[in-house]
């Protein structure tokens, strides 16, 4: 896990940050979350990212976000 950051699996530093962010912010457990004003049932292993909101974190633009499908 140390060397995920040089793993040629990734372009550059910030795609493996924003997987290694995606793969973070997964449920780890069955629950229902409140996502733009709905309730929404996630299971185990499941995410909800707003992808707006992600490219901005990242400093992306919405098309580099897709491409690099993080």
């Amino acid at each position: 896990y140390r060397d995920i950051y040089s793993s040629p699996i990734f372009k550059n530093l910030l795609q493996a940050s924003c997987w290694i962010y995606f793969i973070s912010s997964a449920s780890h457990r069955d629950t229902t979350l409140k996502f733009l004003g709905t309730e929404v049932f996630i299971k185990r292993g499941e995410a909800i990212m707003p992808l707006r909101v992600t490219a901005k974190r990242f400093g992306m633009t919405m098309p580099y976000l897709r491409a690099t499908q993080c």
